[in-house]
């Protein structure tokens, strides 16, 4: 049976992806209608897409018949639908990332718990045709023991050009680590297991808005494995800002172009080579690729049927915003901050 879903948050993310390329093609869900603090917004999207305009959340909330909501609200105000949705039993998908701190994460993880409903996060990403094959390779051995990790997802953002809310922390809670940089935290745990250990750089490099325009991580993995993230807004776009590099001691997984909302780019694998001596040189691993949107939403729908834990979990997401609060502490005292990883 199909899932009935509502959508809180009438915006961009919603209308420019989740909407067209997920709630509508996908076979086993039924998009209800939307609703946004926002009136106008609300019911130019229902009138856009033939679905039903609610009055107010409330309004979307009480409606029996809708089980589960996507939730692209802004952060500030992300953890607080989320709970108001739980406390009405309705299963959550809720954008990334996943609240403003910790804290507010935790708080997320443990309404939903308390009324026995899914909490997923929005990170996408893990959807990527390209990155589930990675997974996959390294924990085939194709790699050997993994060792390292690069990460590089970084977007221009100029000064007076970028959407405004993404510039002010009262709204987003923080920069481009706590925008795109949860996306690219949450697919180096993907890959190597937790980030335990953070030393963080995060300042204002080229622009003068109020939050930091170049963010750099260093990080060690639960598994031992280094790893270091550069997640920029401060320097022009360029072909090769969307990286993701894994080492391991007998080979390297490269994929390029991934990191983002479309589901192409590009997988090279490289073996060692005469012990590791020799250079190796790269080969492409074909994968067919998925709109990352639609598989979030039929793998959410498809945990709600089963009862089984969606796998994008709010625990996920906690923990990508752990890593966040930690590289903040970190940046601001010059020193290591180990990530905190209490359960909740």
């Amino acid at each position: 049976m199909a899932v009935n879903w509502g959508v809180i948050g009438a915006g961009g993310i919603a209308n420019g992806r989740m909407i067209p390329e997920a709630f509508l093609p996908e076979e086993n869900v039924n998009l209800l209608g939307v609703a946004d603090v926002n009136q106008k917004a609300a019911d130019e999207t229902a009138e856009r897409w033939d679905v039903k305009s609610y009055d107010n959340v409330e309004a979307l909330l009480s409606d029996p018949d809708i089980e589960a909501v996507y939730i692209p609200v802004p952060p500030f105000a992300r953890a607080e639908v989320t709970m108001m949705a739980a406390r009405f039993g309705k299963h959550v998908l809720a954008e990334k990332p996943l609240a403003m701190t910790g804290a507010e994460c935790e708080q997320m993880i443990k309404v939903c718990r308390e009324n026995n409903v899914q909490l997923g996060t929005g990170f996408m990403m893990r959807h990527h045709s390209i990155h589930m094959k990675m997974k996959e390779l390294i924990d085939a051995g194709a790699i050997g023991k993994p060792a390292g990790l690069h990460a590089r997802y970084c977007l221009w953002v100029a000064e007076g050009k970028g959407k405004s809310w993404n510039l002010d922390p009262e709204i987003v809670g923080g920069g481009p680590l706590q925008n795109q940089g949860s996306h690219a935290i949450d697919i180096c745990n993907m890959m190597l297991g937790n980030i335990r250990d953070v030393n963080a750089f995060s300042d204002n490099v080229t622009h003068n808005y109020g939050v930091p325009d170049m963010e750099t991580l260093l990080v060690r993995f639960e598994n031992g494995a280094h790893g270091n993230l550069d997640i920029w807004y401060g320097v022009p776009n360029w072909y090769g800002r969307r990286l993701l590099e894994v080492f391991g001691s007998e080979g390297i997984l490269r994929a390029e172009e991934t990191l983002g909302q479309l589901p192409g780019g590009t997988l090279y694998y490289q073996k060692a080579v005469d012990g590791g001596q020799t250079e190796s040189v790269p080969e492409e691993i074909p994968v067919t690729p998925q709109n990352t949107y639609r598989a979030q939403v039929r793998e959410f729908s498809k945990a709600i049927e089963s009862g089984e834990q969606y796998s994008v979990s709010g625990e996920q997401g906690l923990h990508v915003q752990r890593v966040i609060d930690a590289a903040t502490q970190s940046s601001a005292q010059g020193r290591t901050i180990p990530v905190d990883i209490a359960e909740v």
